[in-house]
């Protein structure tokens, strides 16, 4: 940021200043309160409480350790809290900004540090700068650039270096354990009552991502507690990632591992926990408001030709099904649920929807959790990997520039 003094001058000031967000963001700010600084104190019970380790470290270390991180800071600022609101919370658009901005910068001093203490992250382990020297000396070869890499460790969430970790992590549960059985993603509903019930006058959901974020990761705690308390059978494992999608809603893909004497059995088994058919409106009503809410593919095929899942006029994600009267299970193959060819027909916006456009669901979760809740069969061998991939794949990129980018992990990792 660049400020015209009264004089003329220019001046530059960082984004660690605190007058920073006052002078960026003048609406959110109209009092000009200070933001972060690297020199905030931390107070009370939290400073008694580190003092006995504070004081057996040096001056510098003590110090750094009684101030308050920018990540500790943003994540109090940003709590909602009883009486009368900042202006923040009302701004909307300049709020998500102001968001990513705070995000951006904690980041950035993270990759900074990283960037500043090579040294300490022992980055001659990721170089193989030995080797190198030892098999490829004999080709002509010039070695010295390889001692000049600069790494991003894994301990950076985000990183490709984290998320090949937990992909590694993950293939090693698999092998000590066994395959997968079920697979479940749940996406964020905006309209539970706990987040319209948070909203100040003139809010959405899409403006309130931290109270979005913090109703959803109550309800990742009940489905985990759930899944721990034996809801699918006596469960020896799982493993789960949370993503944004682009309308600023999480939904969770998790991946379940039951006990042998739990795991599934036949078609049956898999009929008490999933359905792909509508319930029945007479004897089941909110179940089936639920399903035709939440569980509906789009309309797509001949009537319309423009949609997102249709390439070249075909379903790109093989809808709709074809009808089924009984669910077909195969130990190490796709399971067919049962989708019967009966008179149950839900229209929609001039759709007709039946049991061919059914997303397969559990409907005990679907009552309790009011969301889109998708939950599969995981019973192919050659699904493990791809599942484990596609959990830990990390977030969409793309790449504007590379220059040199093996050499310096950091700066690819800002590029892309």
């Amino acid at each position: 940021m660049v400020l015209r003094a009264r004089g003329g001058r220019l001046e530059q000031i960082s984004q660690n200043s605190p007058s920073y967000s006052a002078l960026y963001y003048v609406l959110l700010f109209p009092k000009g309160e200070n933001g972060w600084h690297p020199r905030i104190p931390i107070r009370g019970a939290q400073l008694r409480e580190r003092g006995e380790n504070a004081r057996q470290r040096d001056g510098e270390k003590r110090a750094r350790s009684q101030v308050v991180s920018d990540t500790c800071y943003y994540a109090y600022y940003l709590h909602v809290r009883d009486g009368p609101q900042p202006p923040l919370f009302y701004g909307g658009k300049l709020f998500q900004q102001f968001v990513v901005d705070a995000w951006a910068n904690c980041e950035q001093r993270k990759l900074n540090w990283a960037r500043t203490h090579q040294h300490t992250l022992i980055s001659k382990l990721y170089q193989g700068l030995q080797d190198a020297t030892v098999h490829d000396r004999h080709d002509g070869e010039d070695v010295g650039p390889l001692g000049c890499k600069l790494i991003l460790p894994s301990s950076h969430v985000g990183s490709p270096r984290f998320m090949i970790q937990l992909f590694q992590d993950a293939m090693a549960i698999c092998r000590y354990f066994h395959k997968p059985d079920l697979f479940l993603t749940i996406t964020a509903n905006p309209k539970w009552p706990k987040i319209i019930y948070s909203f100040f006058p003139g809010q959405t959901a899409t403006n309130c991502s931290n109270i979005v974020s913090r109703v959803f990761e109550q309800k990742k705690k009940t489905l985990l507690k759930l899944i721990d308390n034996g809801f699918f059978g006596t469960t020896i494992a799982y493993i789960h990632t949370i993503e944004f999608q682009k309308r600023d809603l999480l939904h969770i893909y998790l991946l379940i591992f039951l006990y042998p004497q739990h795991r599934i059995q036949d078609s049956h088994h898999i009929n008490s926990m999933i359905s792909a058919q509508f319930s029945d409106p007479q004897l089941q009503l909110l179940l089936y408001a639920k399903v035709t809410k939440y569980m509906l593919y789009g309309s797509c095929g001949v009537d319309n030709l423009q949609a997102k899942c249709m390439v070249n006029g075909k379903y790109s994600k093989r809808f709709p099904k074809e009808y089924r009267e009984r669910t077909d299970w195969a130990k190490n193959s796709y399971s067919l649920y049962a989708r019967p060819d009966n008179s149950l027909v839900f229209e929609c916006n001039g759709a007709r929807f039946t049991n061919q456009y059914m997303i397969p669901y559990c409907p005990q979760l679907l009552l309790l959790f009011d969301c889109y809740l998708n939950v599969e069969i995981s019973a192919r061998l050659k699904t493990i990997k791809y599942l484990s991939k596609y959990i830990y794949k990390g977030p969409d990129r793309i790449t504007m520039e590379i220059s040199d980018g093996m050499q310096d992990e950091i700066k690819t990792h800002l590029d892309s």
